[in-house]
């Protein structure tokens, strides 16, 4: 028996803010008192109640096959189940081209969520991913308004019929084959949490047509945002984005971008090892540093490439300042010419509930 319902979710756009809300109604509907809270990295989370006739919901994006690492700092930080019931739902990126329904791909993002959660002591009673528009706005354009709605609309039903089930008291466990196919790329993911997400945190700017309104710095769920600059304040974005598109998908002047060309330069500087620059740079006086193997090699050339990687980053916002250059590489940008998104109900301050 459930008699109470915590909902936990972390939202760029909008879709999993979404799915959050239909599983909070259905449980009001049979009478289960809900609530539901934003995953943020700089706000301070609410108790999470921890006893058997509870119920935790954790409502996530899939990034890089997996679950994003907001979230799994969020799962590690919980306290001790003590046989608290539990679900996670992780929402993909789904497609709609002509009259095809593409399905997203969640990989190993809810088992890991699972995994954690089952080693701190709760009982999973669902685990599932479920389609929503994909929102990737750094990599593609924003679907249509009308297709956007076809796979919201059609994905509603599935998402009321596994909250029903759960509340019901029965178990819903789903994923298996997107878990078998998420191991074996499970490199990727490793790759996306160990790098890949810095790099694309650092593909961000604001165009020209930037006012520096600052409501990407209000907004964004982990405080990577930050307006910097002596007379126009510009968003600098920090390692810490989790790519969640929020800053993108509300710009109400469409300002903010995703460099391509600057994503082809942070590839080829961090493809030559730093062993190859020490000796290019140095020949043999630091031959301690070149002959290093194993981990020790791993994590100095790991840590030369996040070091790359910012001051790169840092370059590139300097001469965005200049605004014929700006002008130039947001023109060279295909993220430019792309319609946003954000999920159609959705809107800025609906997050702050």
């Amino acid at each position: 028996m459930i008699k109470q319902t915590q909902i936990y979710y972390m939202s760029g756009t909008g879709n999993t803010r979404r799915v959050a809300h239909w599983f909070a109604d259905v449980a009001r509907e049979k009478g289960i008192p809900s609530k539901i809270y934003q995953i943020t990295k700089h706000g301070r989370q609410p108790k999470v109640n921890t006893c058997s006739t509870n119920l935790l919901g954790i409502l996530f994006p899939t990034h890089g096959f997996t679950a994003p690492w907001l979230i799994i700092r969020f799962v590690l930080s919980l306290p001790r189940g003590k046989g608290t019931q539990a679900f996670a739902v992780a929402t993909r990126a789904g497609l709609k081209i002509g009259p095809v329904f593409t399905p997203g791909f969640e990989g190993t993002a809810v088992y890991l969520v699972a995994l954690l959660l089952l080693l701190k002591g709760y009982n999973i009673r669902l685990l599932s991913g479920i389609d929503m528009v994909s929102n990737w706005l750094a990599l593609h354009w924003g679907l249509s308004p009308a297709n956007s709605r076809a796979i919201i609309d059609r994905n509603k039903p599935r998402a009321l019929k596994m909250a029903n089930i759960l509340y019901s008291g029965g178990r819903y466990i789903r994923g298996q084959v997107q878990l078998v196919l998420g191991i074996l790329l499970f490199q990727i993911s490793l790759g996306y949490l160990l790098m890949g997400r810095f790099m694309l945190a650092k593909l961000f700017y604001a165009n020209e047509n930037c006012n520096g309104c600052g409501l990407c710095e209000k907004n964004c769920p982990t405080g990577s945002v930050k307006m910097r600059g002596w007379k126009k304040k510009r968003p600098f974005w920090s390692l810490t984005c989790e790519s969640c598109m929020r800053c993108m998908g509300f710009c109400p002047k469409k300002a903010v971008e995703a460099s391509h060309p600057l994503f082809a330069v942070m590839i080829y500087l961090i493809s030559i090892p730093l062993s190859a620059y020490i000796l290019y740079l140095f020949g043999q006086q630091v031959t301690w540093l070149t002959n290093l193997s194993g981990w020790a090699r791993v994590i100095v050339n790991y840590v030369y490439s996040l070091s790359v990687i910012t001051a790169a980053y840092f370059i590139f916002m300097l001469l965005m300042r200049i605004p014929l250059i700006n002008r130039l590489l947001t023109y060279l940008t295909p993220v430019h010419y792309y319609r946003r998104y954000h999920e159609p109900d959705t809107k800025l301050k609906d997050f702050l509930e």
